[in-house]
């Protein structure tokens, strides 16, 4: 048990790869009132989707 944790102990100290940063940064924060008329844009782009697929589908013929 104890070479294997040696073991381990000796491959962890050999890895120099950084990993990357995953918190979001300050500026790319939306405000409340971004974060709504993104989520209404959506709900609005989701309630016409299938009526522009079919605009799309008859266009295309």
């Amino acid at each position: 048990m104890l070479a294997l944790a040696a073991l381990g102990a000796g491959c962890s100290s050999g890895i120099q790869t950084p990993l990357p940063d995953l918190r979001p940064s300050g500026s790319t924060a939306m405000s409340h009132q971004q974060q709504k008329e993104a989520v209404d844009e959506l709900n609005r782009l989701r309630s016409t989707h299938e009526q522009d697929a079919v605009r799309t589908i008859e266009e295309s013929r």
